[in-house]
Order: C-alpha cells, then structure tokens, then sequence
C-alpha cells in the first residue's frame, strides 16, 4: 500500500525508450545474480543491502538494485511513496509552507444521472467512462445520427446499385469525420471498397451481392483501428444506449472538478499528495506555487525540516525533480 504519482500527460516516446532500455539492463542482472547456484544466495539486511552468501551473490544483488535505480530514474513521470512516507512528505512539505489542508467538495451523486445508476451489472463504469474520456469524440461518432447513418450504410453492402454505392460514399465520408481524431491509420479503405463495389456493378441497376471480405473492409474502415481495440462489453452497451455518453461525460467532468479543487494556487494541498488513492489532480499551477516557496526557504531551514522528519536527502531531491518535471512537462500529476 502507499501512494503512487502520475503524470497528466503521456511521457513522450524518447522518454518511453530510455526507460525500456533501463528495464532491459535491469532484467539482465536479474537474470545474472539467478543464475546463481542456490548455495551461494544470501539475503538483505534492514536497510535492504546485501548481506549473507558468497561474494559473487553480494556483487550480483549489488547489480541489481543499482539496475533498478537506475530504471526507477530513468520512469521520470511517476514517483512512489509508501503510506508513511507519502504522509512524512506531505507533513515536511508543510512545515516547509508548500501544502495547505483543505475540505474538498464531495464528489458527483451517481443519483443524478440516471442512466449511469441503472447500468447492467456486467458493465464496469469505470471502464466505459475511460472509453468515452480516452475517445473525445465518442459522442459524435456515436450519437443517433452517426449511427443511423452506420446502419444505413452497412444495411446498403448486402445490395448495393450504383446509386447506393455513390450514397454509400457520401455517407462514410460523414461518418469519417466523426472517427478521424482518433484513428491511428488511414480511411482509405472505405473509397477503396466503395469503388471496388462501384466497378463490379458497373453499367448495371442490377442488385449484387459484395462479398463478406467487402463488407468487412467497410465496417473496419468505418469504426476505425482504435475503436475496434474496445469490443468489450462497454463498448457494445454504448453503441445500444448513446444516451448514456452524455451523462456520463457529464458525471466525468463533475468529478474532475472535484479532483481539480483547491481554493488557491499558490501551493499544494495536504489530501491530493497524501489523502485517498482516489486520482486526486495536482495542478501544475500548485506545483509552481509550492516549489517557488521552497526555493525561496533558506537551504538551513530545508535540511532541518528534512532531519526531523528522517526523510533521506537523496529521495527528498528525486521528489523536487519529480514535481519541476510534472509541471513543466506532466500536465501536473495524479496521486493513486
């Protein structure tokens, strides 16, 4: 148990590969110090170093925890701190004018959204919600019209005229729109099997019959790459009640208010660092106001509130980077 810290944004993809490359380094020396005939490991003392076994094992256990330093370093847009350490922080970083306590509004009554109180049992509501906030647009793409418009369309694949195809095209074009914040790949599919069905019934107002691999083709490029990543059920029971998206963007950003609050943002607030694993958001405005006092706090004054505490300097200065890095980069960061 303890208190784990997020950025709001996504580490970019230079971040992501220094980090792979440090758990890579991490994994070998894992490998290397279990590698070990059984005889020769030992143990860690309570200050988690090595101790016991022969010396290869203390070298190689040695290896390993500087291995996982070195990731834990390298996973700049998160820090961890267990239960007591999350509460020391928070109680220094007071005593340091940094958090302020405060009685954050309570969050949103499921009561008034109705359609969010009636849901089915197998449907997770925290998962459909992701769904709905991961996708913006979700509520476009999946209103009525959207959808009565995807239903058309499909419908028109089992027999298509050339009139229909030209209808058909239209159509998709509409619905693309809707899709295309969130695709990953191209929609050109959906022109290609269009005019594929267009060629085959050229000339002719004769009804045909497009093959199952055409009328995939369409529905792929229809939904779009990403989309089709969430067949849950979630996803199925959004498709069949579109009412629900309002309602629960709704519930959503009340309660994103309430992670937001603070009554000012000049620091940083006691229950958002070290309250309830509840995904509190810590501005990175609050951050700002809180490192600004801290720096301008005489460094005798630091590293006494720090010795009184018993917080290790070195942990305390991973911290300080940490929050610069959240704010100047993270979007701020959220405590679980």
């Amino acid at each position: 148990m303890g208190y784990d810290y997020y950025w709001i944004n996504e580490p970019s993809a230079e971040q992501r590969t220094k980090y792979d490359t440090a758990h890579q380094q991490f994994s070998l020396a894992a490998q290397a110090r279990n590698a070990l005939d059984p005889s020769e490991r030992g143990g860690v003392d309570r200050d988690l170093k090595p101790c016991g076994g022969s010396d290869r094992w203390r070298a190689a256990q040695a290896a390993v925890e500087d291995a996982y330093d070195a990731m834990s370093q390298e996973q700049v847009w998160s820090f961890r701190l267990n239960l007591f350490g999350g509460r020391r922080y928070a109680s220094a970083m007071d005593h340091l004018n940094m958090v302020g306590d405060t009685r954050a509004p309570n969050f949103p009554d499921l009561a008034a959204h109705p359609a969010l109180h009636a849901l089915p049992d197998e449907i997770d509501q925290g998962a459909m919600t992701e769904l709905i906030v991961r996708h913006p647009n979700l509520a476009d793409a999946l209103s009525d019209v959207a959808m009565r418009r995807l239903s058309s369309l499909l419908s028109k694949v089992d027999h298509l005229t050339p009139g229909e195809q030209n209808a058909a095209r239209s159509r998709a074009g509409q619905i693309m729109v809707g899709l295309r914040s969130y695709r990953t790949a191209t929609v050109s599919a959906v022109a290609v099997a269009a005019t594929a069905a267009a060629e085959t019934s050229a000339g002719s107002e004769k009804q045909v019959e497009p093959s199952e691999q055409l009328r995939g083709e369409l529905f792929t490029a229809i939904t779009g790459e990403v989309l089709s990543q969430y067949e849950t059920a979630e996803w199925r029971y959004l498709t069949e009640h579109p009412e629900v998206i309002a309602q629960a963007q709704a519930h959503h950003a009340a309660t994103d208010r309430v992670l937001r609050f603070s009554p000012s943002s000049d620091r940083m607030w006691w229950h958002k660092i070290a309250g309830t694993n509840d995904g509190w958001i810590n501005t990175p405005e609050e951050i700002a106001g809180a490192l600004r006092t801290y720096r301008d706090t005489d460094p005798e004054i630091v590293a006494k509130v720090l010795a009184d505490s018993e917080i290790e300097r070195d942990y305390w200065d991973r911290w300080i980077v940490f929050l610069d890095r959240a704010a100047a980069e993270g979007g701020g960061f959220a405590t679980y």
